[in-house]
């Protein structure tokens, strides 16, 4: 189906991160955009006041009459929603085109030029930093970041003008096959999701098969060093980069009084005195990555430069570390905290002197010490693998991602669950708030507080 003529989307479950991106583009693209998902939030409302019709009772008699004409309607649906369930049945059985999340994506990548980065991990910075390069400059550039971003305070970025489709590249469960990508960077393949893989091989195997979807004209940009054979197609460029050497590289690197500064060196030019706006060591390489991109799709010099001074700090995965507003952000999850101990103490058989809960800290439960504030609920990482059902194996991958500080990429897998209990809204609010999307954040910690505690493990 052709997006630029169809003239109506339906979203069965258009409230996640990932798809209320969805619904703003096609909102922006002119279309009749409806849909359902299971619970009104602030986002889903944001939504309808940008003028998406969504409804919270699963009712085909609800669904517009402007969404009832197969020929004109395209269908996304996410995982999260059973297959039973009586809309996603009705378009079903009257033949609608129906598609997931990742393959819009990828029709999207068919009609524009795909910018995609790909990469056990790293991608989101790496995406979200080439996003801003492009979208301050005159190229400009249509971007879905994995989370709200702090500097623009959405998750999508719009063009009207510009050609460019920047794209964070999921592997998991080889989402990223569906894309058609102009361009690609590849942070790394170490392995993982061997749960749906198998394999090392087999995982390596995907990445090499996504090398050969770039389209003639374009370009890989591969991390120097890393397990993988590209199997480009002919009229695709193949660069590499890293740190410090390769065809993309930092040279110059000065790091102190919580600042980074670096020369960006090209092929075929030299950028000095680029002051990284997020001082993190890991994201130089992630910078040069995203510059490589910028620069071989227009972007001047000056340009690269200019963007990197209004980069800000809050494109670190942990949107909360050194934000001025902390105090306030303690004071506002108090009552979450409370209801997070009465669900301890319930799982423990504990009560505390007086019959309510001992008041921790927002440190203590948001887990900035060590990711301490998992609790009793970290162990669900630690369970036996044996029998696990997909929505077990989810959960295991986003919590492993949200431990291990890559927020997005956790998020973006816990979308993919169906059976939404204590863990998943749990672990969902930590990772929201972790990237700044605290409204969501705490209304899914006051969620996972309506669970029994059975329901946990």
């Amino acid at each position: 189906m052709n997006i630029e003529t169809i003239k109506s989307v339906y979203f069965v479950g258009a409230g996640g991160i990932g798809m209320s991106a969805l619904v703003r583009y096609f909102l922006f693209k002119g279309k009749v955009v409806a849909g359902y998902d299971r619970t009104p939030t602030p986002l889903t409302e944001t939504l309808i006041a940008e003028g998406a019709q969504i409804h919270y009772e699963e009712n085909i008699d609800l669904i517009p009459e402007a969404c009832k004409d197969k020929e004109s309607t395209l269908v996304v649906f996410t995982p999260a929603v059973p297959q039973e369930h009586e809309e996603l049945v009705y378009f079903r059985n009257n033949g609608f085109e129906i598609q997931k999340r990742a393959q819009v994506l990828g029709t999207i990548t068919h009609s524009s030029k795909g910018l995609c980065v790909a990469g056990t991990h790293g991608k989101t910075t790496t995406s979200t930093m080439t996003a801003h390069l492009l979208h301050q400059s005159h190229v400009e550039c249509t971007a879905f970041l994995g989370g709200i971003s702090k500097n623009y305070g959405t998750n999508l970025l719009l063009s009207q003008k510009s050609p460019y489709t920047v794209i964070e590249a999921d592997e998991f469960d080889r989402s990223f096959h569906w894309l058609s990508p102009y361009m690609s960077v590849i942070t790394a393949t170490d392995p993982d999701h061997l749960d749906i893989y198998g394999t090392e091989q087999a995982y390596l195997e995907s990445f090499e098969h996504y090398t050969t979807l770039i389209q003639p004209g374009g370009a890989l940009i591969i991390r120097k060093g890393i397990s993988l054979q590209p199997k480009v197609q002919p009229g695709v460029r193949v660069y590499n980069y890293s740190r410090g050497e390769g065809d993309f590289h930092a040279e110059n690197i000065r790091i102190g009084n919580g600042e980074i500064f670096i020369d960006f060196v090209a092929p075929d030019t030299r950028i000095n005195d680029i002051q990284l706006g997020i001082p993190v060591s890991i994201n130089i390489e992630n910078g040069v990555a995203a510059m490589a991109l910028a620069h071989l799709n227009g972007v001047t010099d000056e340009e690269i430069k200019k963007a990197y001074r209004k980069l800000s700090r809050k494109y670190h995965p942990d949107a909360n570390v050194g934000n001025p507003n902390q105090a306030a952000f303690e004071e506002k999850f108090k009552e979450v905290q409370q209801a997070y101990n009465l669900i301890m103490d319930q799982r423990q058989g504990k009560t505390q002197p007086g019959g309510g809960p001992q008041q921790q800290s927002a440190e203590d439960f948001w887990g900035f010490g060590g990711f301490g504030g998992f609790g009793g609920y970290g162990a669900y990482g630690n369970r036996s693998t044996q029998n696990e059902s997909q929505d077990d194996r989810y959960l295991r991958s986003a919590l492993n991602y949200i431990q291990n500080g890559y927020y997005r990429e956790g998020l973006n897998v816990l979308e993919q669950v169906k059976d939404r209990k204590g863990p998943w809204y749990y672990y969902s609010a930590i990772a929201n708030y972790r990237v700044g999307n605290n409204a969501v954040a705490l209304e899914h910690a006051k969620a996972a507080c309506a669970f029994e505690p059975n329901n946990f493990q």
